[in-house]
């Protein structure tokens, strides 16, 4: 059950970064991979 519940946490967080990215790139047209997505805050 632990193991499921940890799994379930981590797919969360990395569904969110992977919605950031993805937004990112959709209203920019570009990959903004920087570590502190420097392009939107110029």
């Amino acid at each position: 059950m632990n193991l499921a519940l940890t799994s379930l946490e981590q797919g969360l967080i990395y569904s969110v970064l992977a919605m950031g990215v993805y937004i990112t790139y959709k209203i920019l047209d570009i990959a903004d991979l920087t570590a502190e997505s420097s392009f939107p805050f110029g």
